[in-house]
């Protein structure tokens, strides 16, 4: 893993988060390794980027450290989009929150032939996919 050494505040833990009266921003509470608490404000606009940018550092790390950065899913939900086709896929985190994903109709399609494919090789208990 490359060091990359930029000017940062770094942070120590991050607290709970609220949607501004607005709508317009995601207020999030955080706390520096110092101990000092401040509070910033995302545009909503950019909640999507800064999740993406997360995931990239995710697996950047899992990648250079083999550290487990998965996320714990409770719950999906699989709905087709008439107009398109399309599916939309919607993860329930263990934390509450939901993330929620566009799969074409090939991806969908691919998706489905990979878990054909592991029922057909693995055998399944009584509630899915044995482990």
């Amino acid at each position: 893993m490359m060091a990359t050494k930029v000017p940062a505040t770094l942070i120590e833990r991050i607290g709970n988060a609220v949607v501004t009266n607005d709508g317009r921003h995601l207020a999030v509470r955080l706390r520096d390794v110092d101990g000092h608490e401040s509070t910033v404000g995302i545009p909503i606009g950019q909640v999507v980027r800064l999740i993406e940018v997360g995931a990239s550092a995710l697996a950047t790390t899992a990648r250079d450290t083999g550290n487990d950065t998965r996320f714990p899913v409770m719950w999906w939900n699989l709905t087709r989009e008439p107009a398109s086709a399309d599916f939309n896929l919607e993860l329930t985190l263990a934390s509450g929150g939901m993330m929620s994903f566009t799969l074409s109709q090939h991806m969908t399609s691919a998706l489905l032939a990979t878990l054909n494919s592991y029922e057909r090789t693995r055998p399944t208990s009584a509630i899915g996919f044995a482990e």
